[in-house]
């Protein structure tokens, strides 16, 4: 096994006297193969780098530096009915010769494209007596082999490892497919996201209500579960109510972040799931970090006095941090949020708790039909 820097040089060195613009180039689309001409070469990953075959590396090369080119015997590169978006004709015709008719001048970019290892670009010639452009046939039949090569792969890796569902073809929703499924380091073929979550347990409330601390954190561990918010991606924290410092589930790391939290209280089910803090339905009121996003969010929706049409953005006044407006919110019952339109002027708006204790039950009705007050 070879690393793929390695490979390069055997593979320069394979195709030295090539007809065809050889060019070592790992495919784009997957990292567990690479197609050199119309060969797949298996790639694996181990001791911290990609690594190929050097035997099967050298063959395909080998292979690909004996296709005869008779630039005599050239055929038209037109788009046919039923090609892929990333099939060679349609990538030829959308970048160098403006759907087979004619070659415009194309940038180096554009005649640089690597397919199968080779730069078809370079390889475009004028046909005789037509102003299209063409390949010669030889090297064109390599690329039809070359994609039905990548049609395969790209059909095997829609398949789930776990349990054979084939995921979706739009590259959109495959992308989406996989981002909430699992890709191993090693492999290009993924679990989907139905096998993904089902190898963490669901939780059930095993630990809400008890007290956070440091050991708590860390034992039990959350990774055996999925998380609690999106139900898709594994846990990583013990999220907990920072003002009664009770464990309210596990959450993964998106689901954790500060923006996330700080949209939980615009969602039925975020403001749901803070609740779940038992002393936040003792008290009948979302706890009052929550309460500071509030009063943002407020002072964001109230509009610009001085007319601006755009609307304000609010920043913490004097530079405080979301932290010491709590910490003013619990000292002084009142929390001081600055606005601005751009760079335009600046003003204070000033919220007491009542009023954005208020705001919360609005909220809640709203977005739950319910009043707070019967969550507890």
């Amino acid at each position: 096994m070879i690393t793929l820097s390695e490979a390069k040089t055997v593979f320069t060195e394979a195709t030295r006297t090539s007809s065809v613009w050889a060019v070592f180039h790992p495919e784009p689309w997957g990292r567990d193969r690479i197609i050199v001409g119309d060969t797949a070469i298996p790639v694996t990953y181990d001791r911290g780098a990609y690594r190929v075959e050097e035997e099967a590396l050298n063959a395909a090369a080998v292979r690909l530096a004996t296709v005869t080119v008779d630039w005599d015997d050239l055929v038209p590169v037109r788009e046919r009915r039923g090609d892929p978006a990333w099939g060679w004709r349609r990538q030829l015709a959308r970048r160098v010769c403006d759907d087979g008719r004619e070659s415009p001048e194309a940038d180096e970019a554009a005649r640089s494209a690597i397919i199968g290892c080779t730069s078809p670009g370079f390889m475009l010639r004028p046909r005789a007596r037509s102003t299209a452009w063409g390949l010669p046939r030889a090297y064109a039949a390599l690329l039809d082999r070359w994609q039905e090569q990548e049609a395969n792969a790209r059909t095997a890796e829609r398949v789930c490892i776990g349990c054979g569902h084939t995921g979706p073809e739009s590259w959109q929703e495959f992308t989406l497919w996989r981002r909430h499924g699992h890709r191993p380091r090693e492999s290009d073929r993924a679990l989907c996201p139905d096998c993904f979550t089902a190898q963490y347990l669901p939780y059930t409330g095993q630990r809400t209500g008890e007290t956070y601390s440091p050991k708590a954190r860390r034992q039990p561990s959350p990774k055996a579960y999925r998380c609690t918010r999106c139900a898709v991606r594994p846990a990583l924290v013990w999220d907990h109510c920072h003002d009664h410092m009770m464990i309210r589930g596990p959450l993964c790391g998106t689901c954790n972040g500060a923006a996330a939290e700080r949209r939980s209280a615009r969602t039925a089910d975020g403001l749901r799931y803070l609740m779940t803090c038992p002393s936040c339905r003792a008290t009948g009121m979302l706890p009052p970090r929550t309460l500071v996003d509030l009063a943002q969010d407020a002072a964001t929706n109230e509009g610009c006095p001085y007319g601006k049409s755009h609307p304000p953005s609010w920043r913490s006044g004097g530079g405080s941090t979301v932290k010491q407006l709590h910490e003013e919110l619990t000292r002084t019952g009142a929390v001081t949020v600055t606005s601005m339109c751009g760079d335009g002027p600046q003003w204070n708006t000033v919220y007491r708790r009542a009023q954005l204790e208020a705001i919360a039950r609005e909220r809640f009705v709203s977005l739950l039909g319910m009043p707070l007050e019967s969550r507890i």
